[in-house]
């Protein structure tokens, strides 16, 4: 199961919903997950002030969001991508002005 993790904080496991993306066909390579994630991120304006990094299976998320819930929103999204093992929130503040 993915985790999520917060600096200073214990990881926890997430419930495994079903999967949000679909295995490419056998034979044909798919995008990467740094590809995916940012499509991912560009879909959905609540979440264009993040920045994701992808460091082989671990996902950073660092940037301003203007609600807590939509971070929380894109972790869970990306948590459940296929390759992702971990998804860490670093450097992230909610900006509610």
């Amino acid at each position: 199961m993915p985790l999520v993790s917060l600096p200073g904080y214990p990881a926890r496991e997430l419930p495994a919903p079903a999967p949000a993306t679909t295995a490419p066909p056998a034979g044909r390579q798919g995008p990467g997950l740094s590809s995916v994630v940012e499509s991912l991120r560009l879909s959905d304006a609540r979440f264009h002030g993040i920045q994701p990094e992808v460091r082989g299976s671990v996902v950073y998320l660092r940037g301003t969001v203007f609600r807590w819930e939509h971070l929380h929103d894109l972790a869970k999204l990306i948590a459940n991508l296929r390759g992702v093992e971990r998804v860490v929130l670093e450097d992230v503040h909610a900006d509610s002005n």
